[in-house]
């Protein structure tokens, strides 16, 4: 109870005032100590027997009482549910509940880590669960529910009902019905309604995952539609274990390149990377401590096991053309990204304490990217300092070059970037691509200079001050340049964007137009050869939710030894067309894109 800020005086535990929670950080925790005790006391109940309703009462009461305490009704919650009536407030969903294990009391993330832990648990139930799950949605009037719901439909997951009328849509009830008799009845449909034909392919890949049909899954892919459909020969995917679905998807992005791939997998032999702790990097004028590079080595390691892992896993196929191994990340992988929550959950056979760990709503994708770069650099000999492969792949130099207005004299200073950052257009007939707002950043304009009174010579060139001037405020023209490319281009679409008449943030859904191939030549220093500098699209991390706070993160990835793209959704991947990737959705939806350098 402490760590919910209570106090213990005189045997007593006393609450926290509600006004006292500041931040987002400690609310989270105070909604998750009231779910974790509705969670605890819905099971200690289900473990009595139904003759045992005075035990039950008792539980009852002692549940209202803890709940009380703790402020549960502060929190949002389903407002038509008490819980002295919990036998009443099941109905008319009371199986919902049941299937998913929790009480109706519990708030809408809650039922979604259920639903996730059971799908984990028991994956061939995922029909029934997605069952529940939409009925809860329905009944609560969740659109996070719905949302997860839509998500789970997206990656080829779907619900018992919606499988029935998959069949239903040949003509046949029949759930054992021969894969050519599908094939037979699919293209009859075809011909009788060809206006049809998208949802009839629709409807067989529903069926084709349901059972696991490798015959229909090849058919599918042989007639042209890959959407909604997996098959043995795709990678595998990463086991969300918690709100990591946008850790999961840099994962895989990082096993995509093959020489980080392979750089991270040498580690262990004394080499590569500085596992012996030795001094001597630098983070800008800082010296790099001991505990940093050991936290970036411990990081390192747990990398090269999830790659291994991956590459194992990618290798095996089973019977029936499936890849049945599933990969997990470590917890300590992730809490070093990320910021653990724990519930406890009571598990019924032996009453043994099951601690059950998920991660506080999302952070910044691209703060997570930051993270991992910065342990793969950290991580490093401090011999390599000239050499290193994550600032070969990801970093560039910027040059900013200053003209002053009243006295024409130029400075510039470099930064070095793993990613740029580019706004997008929001007026009505703005036509965003990612030509277009590059153009934009790299646009020359007007900034104010603030001018120093040394007349010396500035002899720092990185400086952007200007000496032999007043220090009064002028104005200054500057200019941006491009002094060293990166291997792996990474964009940052600045969605989040602050209403000043609601006087508060949203997230822009307004269209990025994705290119092919980008071309920097006008971006790039003068100084630097007159050359194409061409870059192929490479990746496309979606972001699908209200806020950036919230919501499912996804990507997409580019195959060139299979001439596809991927995408890779947790622990469901698939092959998507070219349709989908250039599409009005995921242009709306698309968060950080990644070019990479193109062989000349």
């Amino acid at each position: 109870m402490q760590l919910f800020g209570f106090e213990y005086l005189d045997g007593v535990y006393t609450p926290p005032k509600v006004e006292e929670i500041k931040n987002t950080e400690n609310i989270e925790s105070y909604k998750l100590a009231v779910d974790q005790i509705s969670l605890a006391i819905f099971s200690a109940q289900s473990i009595l027997p139904d003759t045992e309703k005075t035990e039950k009462d008792k539980i009852k009461r002692i549940e209202n009482k803890i709940l009380n305490i703790l402020g549960s009704e502060y929190f949002p919650r389903r407002s038509h549910i008490v819980s002295e009536s919990i036998e009443d407030s099941l109905k008319p969903f009371s199986p919902s509940y049941a299937t998913l294990g929790i009480p109706p009391t519990v708030s809408d993330p809650v039922i979604l880590w259920a639903y996730d832990k059971k799908v984990e648990e028991t994956p061939a139930e995922v029909g029934r669960l997605l069952d529940s799950l939409t009925d809860l949605s329905i009944g609560r009037k969740s659109s996070v529910l719905k949302l997860k719901v839509v998500q789970e439909n997206t990656i080829g997951r779907y619900g018992s009902h919606a499988v029935k009328l998959a069949y239903s849509h040949f003509g046949t009830v029949d759930t054992n019905i021969d894969d050519n008799m599908l094939m037979f009845l699919f293209e009859t449909e075809c011909n009788d309604r060809p206006t049809l034909i998208e949802t009839h392919k629709s409807k067989l890949a529903i069926i084709a995952q349901a059972r696991k049909s490798s015959a229909l899954v090849e058919f599918l892919l042989s007639i042209g539609h890959n959407e909604n459909v997996a098959n043995g020969q795709n990678p595998v995917g990463i086991v969300n274990i918690g709100n990591t679905c946008y850790l999961n998807s840099l994962l895989q992005y990082y096993y995509s390149i093959k020489n980080l791939r392979e750089q991270v997998e040498e580690f262990g032999n004394q080499s590569t990377w500085n596992e012996q702790i030795m001094p001597g990097r630098k983070n800008g004028s800082m010296q790099i401590t001991a505990a940093e590079i050991e936290k970036s080595i411990s990081f390192i390691s747990h990398l090269k096991r999830l790659f291994s892992e991956l590459d194992a896993a990618n290798s095996q196929i089973g019977s029936d053309g499936y890849k049945s191994i599933r990969v997990k990340p470590d917890y300590e992988l992730a809490k070093m990204l990320l910021e653990p929550v724990n519930y406890i959950n009571i598990e019924k056979d032996n009453d043994t304490n099951i601690q059950n760990t998920i991660f506080m709503p999302q952070q910044d994708i691209t703060e997570c990217m930051a993270m991992i770069e910065s342990y793969l650099e950290v991580a490093s000999p401090p011999s390599s300092a000239d050499t290193l492969l994550s600032q070969r792949l990801f970093r560039g130099t910027l040059r900013f070059e200053f003209l002053g207005d009243t006295i024409k004299k130029s400075e510039f200073k470099n930064e070095y970037f793993n990613r740029l950052i580019i706004n997008l257009d929001e007026s009505q007939a703005a036509d965003n691509t990612v030509q277009s707002c590059l153009a934009a950043l790299f646009s020359e304009h007007k900034v104010d200079w603030y001018q120093n009174t040394d007349s010396s010579d500035n002899s720092d060139s990185n400086k952007a001050t200007s000496a032999d001037m007043t220090n009064s405020q002028s104005s200054a023209t500057k200019r941006t340049f491009i002094l060293e490319l990166p291997e792996y281009l990474q964009i940052q679409v600045q969605r989040t964007q602050f209403d000043t008449v609601l006087n508060r943030p949203f997230k822009s859904t307004s269209p990025l137009k994705l290119l092919d191939t980008i071309d920097l030549s006008r971006f790039v220093h003068p100084d630097l050869p007159t050359k194409s500098y061409t870059y192929e699209l490479y990746a496309i991390m979606i972001h699908e939710g209200d806020t950036t706070e919230s919501g499912h993160y996804w990507i997409y990835i580019r195959n060139n030894e299979k001439n596809c793209w991927y995408e890779f959704n947790d622990d469901i991947v698939k092959i998507v067309s070219e349709k989908t990737i250039y599409s009005l959705d995921v242009s709306t939806k698309v968060y950080c894109v990644v070019y990479k350098l193109a062989k000349l």
